[in-house]
């Protein structure tokens, strides 16, 4: 069962106790929502808090472009039962890499998370088109983690 509120005591998830799934959930208004869920492989209850750092890959592994910025939404710490998945939702903004010179659009080839305040990164496959350019901070922007899947 998911908790709304931590209970004292439960750590932060590790990197290397997630597993990962996008679902690409459409496009609507030039924005192209990914859901990222993230599910606790381990035998102990562990906590998500806050935004994830997302960058985008190539097939190689190498960053393209800005890493997502930070969208509006409610920060509220996620408890994961052994098992159970917490989400986040990466807005990648198509109609600005379709309209921005100098964008260098390219087709990434995975999504990189990092959970707040822990080491390492969990590569999980999608594509979608992104800038290259690392000038470019307008692609996407990336929604708190939410105990609920969807958009929010």
């Amino acid at each position: 069962s998911l908790s709304a509120a931590a209970s004292p005591g439960t750590s932060g998830c590790a990197t290397t106790a997630l597993s990962g799934a996008v679902t690409n959930l459409g496009v609507a208004a030039g924005t192209e929502y990914l859901q990222v869920a993230l599910t606790n492989t381990a035998p102990a209850r562990c906590r998500l808090d806050g935004y994830p750092e997302v960058v985008f890959v190539d097939v190689s592994s190498h960053q393209l472009g800005a890493p997502a910025g930070q969208g509006p939404g409610t920060v509220t710490p996620v408890v994961l039962s052994p098992g159970t998945s917490g989400y986040t939702v990466i807005e990648v903004h198509d109609a600005y890499v379709a309209t921005v010179d100098g964008c260098q659009p390219t087709t990434a080839g995975a999504v990189r998370i990092s959970v707040p305040g822990r080491p390492g990164a969990l590569t999980v496959a999608t594509a979608v088109t992104v800038c290259t350019n690392p000038e470019d901070t307008g692609v996407a922007m990336v929604l708190p983690f939410s105990a609920a899947p969807g958009p929010r």
